[in-house]
């Protein structure tokens, strides 16, 4: 299937961002005259980023987005596409287009509801992972091979996927137990038999040091931590306990320090932003040096967006 073209506005960045042939524009009065077809929340919202499709229309006239390669340019939507069945994802670096099912019949925009689609974070979270160490965050390993990688707050489990096409030792966990179902079930889907034995899902709900301690003592203790779009204003009551989670593994108490906790997070307003800093950054100072990348780190389509992503490197004893 013809994955959903993206358009990119950095041309010159590192990345193999996107190129329009040169062509007559389009006059068909519903994209934006260069193919471009505005979706997703940014089409709605000014602080999310924005989602294409490709206009018919425009198509059907020899317009076609290319990268630098030459080679066709098949990036996947970014943003949140809650009415639809699957998502797929197109990452350069893999070769590879991961296919996400979805549960829009599941999706509630608050608390343990958002988790059924798939959300922007987690596609730029999992794309700075592809690049490893060359990404912006020095403390991640040039290679996954072997590397024992967790996730907090899967989701659909595209995050924890990628990292095992890195050849990760990925557990994905997530607090709500159908989402650890439909994570491993998206994880069968897009894996080989070898990766996919590499892959485990499992439940985890923020604050239990005692289901830390028993995961922990049954996979082995993370080298690197990740989450992506794991905060938002309805689910501020769990803040406290992610911090307590982060803090657990951050300080040693229940196993030896993870090297790095990456986190994608999108900022929405500048009261979520300002209780942000309060009630998780400066906690969980304590017990990290917290830096948040610069954006021209992130994939060409994140930069100029809400998008904010973290290293997190603990302090140790």
């Amino acid at each position: 299937a013809r994955l959903p073209h993206h358009h990119h506005h950095h041309r010159r960045h590192r990345h193999r961002a996107s190129t329009r042939l040169r062509m007559a524009k389009c006059d068909c009065g519903v994209c934006d005259g260069e193919g471009r077809i505005v979706g997703g929340l940014g089409a709605i919202f000014p602080w999310a980023p924005k989602a294409y499709r490709p206009c018919p229309v425009f198509e059907a006239k020899g317009g076609q987005y290319l990268t630098r390669s030459g080679k066709a340019a098949r990036y996947g939507e970014i943003g949140v596409e809650p009415s639809q069945q699957s998502r797929s994802y197109m990452f350069d670096e893999l070769g590879v287009s991961v296919a996400l099912k979805q549960a829009p019949s599941r999706y509630v925009a608050s608390a343990d509801g958002t988790g059924f689609v798939s959300w922007g974070g987690g596609f730029a979270l999992a794309e700075l992972l592809q690049r490893g160490g060359g990404g912006g965050v020095p403390a991640l390993p040039a290679s996954f091979e072997g590397v024992r990688v967790m996730e907090l707050g899967t989701g659909l489990g595209l995050v924890s996927i990628v990292a095992a096409m890195l050849g990760a030792e990925v557990t994905a966990t997530d607090g709500v137990t159908d989402l650890v179902q439909l994570a491993t079930a998206n994880a069968e889907a897009n894996l080989p038999p070898a990766q996919r034995a590499r892959f485990r899902a499992a439940a985890l709900r923020w604050g239990d040091d005692a289901g830390l301690r028993e995961l922990v003592a049954s996979v082995g203790a993370p080298d690197v931590v990740v989450m992506a779009d794991t905060v938002y204003d309805s689910n501020r009551g769990a803040w406290g306990a992610l911090v307590e989670t982060l803090t657990a593994l951050g300080s040693g108490a229940v196993c030896e320090a993870p090297r790095v906790v990456v986190w994608a997070h999108a900022s929405r307003d500048d009261s979520s932003r300002t209780a942000l800093d309060a009630e998780i950054l400066a906690p969980l100072r304590l017990s990290y040096d917290v830096t948040e990348l610069k954006q021209s780190s992130l994939h060409p389509a994140y930069q100029g967006s809400n998008l904010r992503m973290f290293a997190m490197t603990p302090k140790g004893p």
